[in-house]
C-alpha cells in the first residue's frame, strides 16, 4: 500500500523515505509505503481510526496502487492551490477597500448611518 502526506514544501527533509508525486508553489504531495495495519480497514470504527492517525498510528491517505496515489495528489494540489488562491485575493479585496475607505469617528453613533450619509 501507498501512503500520501500533503505538506509544506519546506519540510519535505522530515519525511524521508518518501518521494514527491505532484508539487505546487508552496506545498507538495510525498509518497511513501504502509501496511494494511495502518490503513482504514483495519479499525473497527471512524473514531478509532482518527484517534490513530491522530497519535501517528494510523495513515489517514492510503491507495492500493501509485497510479491512484498520484491521480490523488496532484487533484488534492490542484484543490489547495485553488483555494490558497482564492483566499489570497479576497485578502487583497478587503485590504484595498479599507484602504479607500476615509476614517470617520463614530462619537457614539451607528456606522451605518454614518455610512449612509457618506
Amino acid at each position: 500500500m501507498k501512503k500520501v502526506v500533503i505538506v509544506p514544501l519546506s519540510e519535505i527533509h522530515r519525511f524521508p523515505g518518501t518521494s514527491v508525486l505532484a508539487q505546487g508553489s508552496t506545498i507538495a504531495a510525498l509518497m511513501g509505503e504502509s501496511s494494511v495495519a495502518r490503513s482504514r480497514a483495519s479499525f473497527p470504527s471512524e473514531e478509532e481510526f482518527y484517534d490513530a492517525v491522530a497519535c501517528g498510528n494510523a495513515d489517514l491517505q492510503t491507495f492500493a496502487t501509485e497510479e491512484d496515489a498520484r491521480d490523488f495528489a496532484r487533484n488534492k494540489i490542484r484543490f489547495l492551490e485553488e483555494k490558497a488562491k482564492t483566499i489570497q485575493e479576497i485578502l487583497s479585496r478587503n485590504a484595498n477597500a479599507s484602504a479607500k475607505k476615509p476614517a470617520t469617528k463614530t462619537k457614539g453613533r451607528p456606522r451605518q448611518v454614518l455610512e449612509q450619509v457618506v
